[in-house]
C-alpha cells in the first residue's frame, strides 16, 4: 500500500496552512511527488476515499452536515503532530509579563479579528500585535486589517513574522479568538513558548485545552475578565497552569499521532 496525500491546499500562504501541511506530511515520510491537488471533493470522498480522518469533533460533524454520502465511510479524529515527544516542553525564558497581545496568522473575520477589536476597545491598557499574510487575492482580509489599524493606534500589523523568540518575548498574551478553527498550530506554539494563549471556545483547538482556565466566550465581559486574571496572576502561579496543561497535549508527538495512522490504516 502506498500513501499519499490528495489535497486542495493552495499555498496561499496562510501561516496555519503551511505548518499543518508540512506537519503531517514529513511525520508520516510521505515525499512531495506523492502530494496532488483536486478540485473535486465529491468525486474524491465517494468513489476513492477509502476513509476519513479530521482533525477534531467539530469537523466530523461539520462534514458529516455538508457532504451526504451514499456509502458512510470509517473515520477518525487524529489531529496533527507538535513535533518530538522530547521538544513538547515549555521555554520559560520568554514569558515577559507585558500588556501586549499578539496573533500570526490570516486577519479574518473566522479567525476573531472584531472579537478582538472589541477587547482591545474595551481594554484601553492592552496593545495588539497582528502578524500573518493577507493571503494571495484576499481583498477582504486586507480591508479588515486595515479597518482595525485605522480604529486604534494600539492595533499594528506588522506583516509576516520573522523572529518567533521576538515575538513571544514581546507578546505576553496570544489570541485565538476564532469563530472557527480546525488545530490552529500558533496557539500550541504560544503555550510552549511561554506566551499565554486565550482561547474562544468556539474554536476546535480548545477541545485540547482540557481545564484551561482562559477558555472564554466571544463576549467582551468574558474576555475581559479573563484579561484581568491573567494580568493579576503571579508569574510562578501561571507557569505551574502551563506545565499542567501541557501534560493533556504531550500525546500530540510525532510518534503516537503517526502510531494512530498506521494503526487506522491497517484497519481499512
Amino acid at each position: 500500500m502506498k500513501l499519499c496525500v490528495i489535497t486542495n491546499y493552495q499555498n496561499k500562504g496562510y501561516i496555519n496552512e503551511i505548518i499543518t501541511f508540512n506537519k503531517i506530511i514529513n511525520s508520516l515520510s510521505i515525499p512531495h511527488n506523492d502530494v496532488y491537488n483536486f478540485n473535486s471533493p465529491n468525486i474524491i470522498y465517494e468513489n476513492y476515499a477509502d476513509g476519513f480522518i479530521f482533525f477534531n469533533d467539530n469537523d466530523v460533524n461539520l462534514f458529516q452536515s455538508y457532504y451526504q454520502l451514499t456509502k458512510p465511510k470509517p473515520a477518525l479524529v487524529i489531529p496533527p503532530p507538535l513535533g518530538d515527544i522530547n521538544d513538547i516542553k515549555i521555554n520559560f525564558n520568554n514569558m515577559t509579563p507585558n500588556k501586549n497581545i499578539g496573533f500570526n496568522g490570516s486577519p479574518s473575520y473566522q479567525s476573531g479579528m472584531f472579537n478582538l477589536l472589541n477587547l482591545i476597545k474595551f481594554n484601553p491598557k492592552y496593545n495588539l500585535n497582528l502578524y500573518g499574510a493577507h493571503g494571495r487575492d484576499e481583498v477582504l482580509n486586507e480591508m479588515i486589517a486595515n479597518h482595525l489599524t485605522s480604529t486604534s493606534d494600539r492595533i499594528r500589523f506588522k506583516g509576516r513574522l520573522k523572529n518567533d523568540e521576538k515575538f513571544f518575548k514581546e507578546n505576553y498574551i496570544y489570541s485565538n479568538l476564532s469563530i472557527y478553527d480546525t488545530f490552529d498550530y500558533y496557539t500550541f506554539f504560544s503555550l510552549l513558548n511561554g506566551s499565554i494563549p486565550i482561547i474562544s471556545d468556539s474554536s476546535g483547538t480548545s477541545s485540547f485545552f482540557k481545564s484551561y482556565p482562559f477558555i472564554v466566550n466571544n463576549r467582551v465581559d468574558s474576555m475581559s475578565k479573563v484579561l484581568e486574571i491573567i494580568n493579576t496572576t503571579s508569574v510562578d502561579d501561571m507557569e505551574d497552569i502551563l506545565n499542567t496543561t501541557l501534560e493533556g497535549i504531550k500525546h500530540l508527538n510525532n510518534d503516537n499521532i503517526s502510531q494512530q495512522y498506521i494503526k487506522f490504516i491497517n484497519s481499512l
